[in-house]
């Protein structure tokens, strides 16, 4: 069992600082290895189905290299991670979400390392893909390209960017206690049961 501290001491023990929310200064971008966490607001509600406009935005954009995005279109909400190598596009993750419940906080970490074939992405500490699934290694060109967070809503805050990759257990102790496992269901993880009143 992995035992919480509050969210700015968990950072501190793990050598970290935690930017503050609404804009950020662009930071170098990691390299081979790395994480990138944050946590995201929503204004409101996005859910699929017709006449709830589209919206599509970078969360997290490092030019030439990689995006974090999130995207509302009728079939679905999405929030997707896309790396750019030799000029084209690969999508490595896009969850496939019904729904963005909101005006809400969520927390979301991206970490990779490249060498060993591993991405690895999670919703307030739950995994955006089957835990253990692994990639051909592949090469990402040095660069001087800065990771920059979008702005508008939803709304990034908290941006956190490390050189290093995060393993799950640690990936799950840098979420904040009140966001841990919530919203499960959105994912595909059971919903907790809920109590019976019986009175």
């Amino acid at each position: 069992m992995i035992r919480r501290r509050p969210f700015t001491a968990a950072l501190a023990a793990l050598g970290i600082l935690a930017g503050s929310g609404g804009a950020h200064a662009a930071s170098d971008f990691p390299g081979q290895s790395g994480t990138i966490a944050f946590r995201l607001e929503t204004e409101r509600a996005y859910a699929n189905g017709k006449g709830g406009g589209n919206v599509e935005r970078p969360l997290i954009d490092v030019p030439g290299v990689m995006e974090i995005y999130f995207r509302r279109t009728d079939p679905s909400v999405n929030i997707g991670w896309v790396w750019t190598r030799d000029g084209e596009q690969f999508h490595d993750i896009i969850a496939d979400l019904t729904e963005l419940p909101g005006p809400e906080s969520y927390y979301l970490l991206f970490t990779w390392d490249s060498a060993r074939g591993i991405s690895e992405a999670y919703l307030n500490g739950l995994p955006l893909r089957l835990p253990g699934t692994k990639h051909d290694p592949w090469w990402i060109p040095e660069t001087d390209a800065k990771v920059v967070a979008g702005e508008g809503f939803p709304k990034i805050g908290d941006l956190i960017v490390r050189e290093t990759y995060t393993p799950p257990a640690e990936a799950l102790a840098m979420v904040p206690a009140d966001l841990a496992g919530k919203h499960a269901n959105l994912i595909g993880f059971p919903r907790p049961p809920e109590p019976i009143d019986v009175a």
